[in-house]
């Protein structure tokens, strides 16, 4: 009995991820209003694009774990926040969407005055940190910070202009998490080409999926959105040509060695868990999917597969940092 209990832990990483959060104190703070604010499960492939830059990084140039933590954390502070004035300016929008009424500052929870000054704390919290990394990185994040203020600004409001917000996507979760990674060991601007256009591509075709399950409920609001304008079906298509192209420029990527073979394996290892995924995201594109239900499990299955994607992560970036040749 023990050992198949053992066999299951061993085939599902996300079951035990649960099971381990359930024996820890850390659960309370993961179910708690500020947490659930902060929409940690929202930005995930945003942290997977952050990292990878980073170890693309420290395989260029030695630097230990301890250098890279303020960084991290400042950037993961930066996007929380972010994460907390779309909601702020969004509240009477996400009331209206059943993927997004129990958002803490839509279901009332936080009061917006509230949610205003969370957010001032985290972006504060976030510059502090960034004194301590080299400036490159501090323009990048403060640049990361008015993109997505723009997207979400009412007088400016970059999501509701069609195809626009499809770029505003990549460019701002993929592209330049990448870049503010990648510098936090580099002077220059100098990247991977083809490894940062993967995530800006694989970005924007993630938003498809994340504006086509909201598609009914911005139309009801106004929002004219890609999915609003072209149709859920028509961008979710779209979204699959992204994905296959993103897939191309990571072959190129690591053929032509811009990204450590440590990561270049992770696709690989973490594929048997991503079938349930594929096998959703092909129902999308058939047009099968298109109850706001189905693609709240396609989301969720999604974040499923990034927390995959970052237990493997996890000691990949300890053997770069630990293990680099200039040591």
């Amino acid at each position: 009995m023990l050992g198949g209990e053992s066999m299951t832990f061993v085939c599902s990483p996300s079951r035990f991820l649960q099971h381990s959060l359930d024996f820890m104190p850390i659960r309370y703070f993961l179910d708690s209003t500020f947490f659930r604010a902060c929409r940690l499960d929202a930005w995930l492939s945003w942290l997977i694009a952050f990292l990878t830059g980073t170890m693309a990084g420290v395989e260029k140039h030695a630097l230990n774990p301890i250098q890279l933590l303020p960084p991290t954390v400042a950037f993961c502070l930066m996007t929380a926040s972010i994460f907390i004035v779309n909601q702020c300016f969004d509240a009477e929008i996400d009331r209206s969407n059943g993927l997004k009424n129990n958002l803490p500052i839509a279901s009332g929870e936080i009061s917006s005055k509230t949610g205003w000054l969370l957010s001032l704390s985290l972006i504060i919290s976030s510059v502090i940190l960034s004194t301590f990394v080299r400036q490159i990185f501090q323009t990048l994040i403060l640049l990361y910070f008015l993109i997505w203020l723009a997207y979400s600004h009412p007088k400016v409001h970059l999501k509701s202009k069609p195809v626009i917000d499809l770029v505003i996507a990549g460019i701002g979760a993929g592209f330049i998490p990448f870049l503010a990674g990648w510098s936090i060991s580099s002077q220059s601007l100098s990247f991977p080409t083809f490894l940062g256009l993967t995530f800006l591509v694989a970005q924007a075709g993630g938003h498809t999926l994340h504006i086509a399950g909201d598609r009914e409920a911005d139309q009801l609001v106004g929002l004219n959105t890609s999915a609003v304008r072209f149709g859920g079906r028509v961008v979710s298509r779209w979204g699959f040509i992204f994905f296959l192209f993103s897939l191309m420029l990571f072959v190129i990527s690591a053929l032509r060695r811009e990204i450590p073979l440590l990561l270049a394996v992770v696709p690989v290892i973490v594929l048997p868990v991503a079938t349930p995924t594929i096998l959703r995201y092909i129902a999308v594109i058939q047009g099968c999917t298109h109850k706001p239900s189905e693609f709240k499990e396609m989301r969720n299955a999604i974040v499923k597969l990034q927390i995959c994607f970052l237990a493997a992560y996890a000691p990949a970036l300890v053997v770069l940092s630990l293990w680099h040749p200039n040591y």
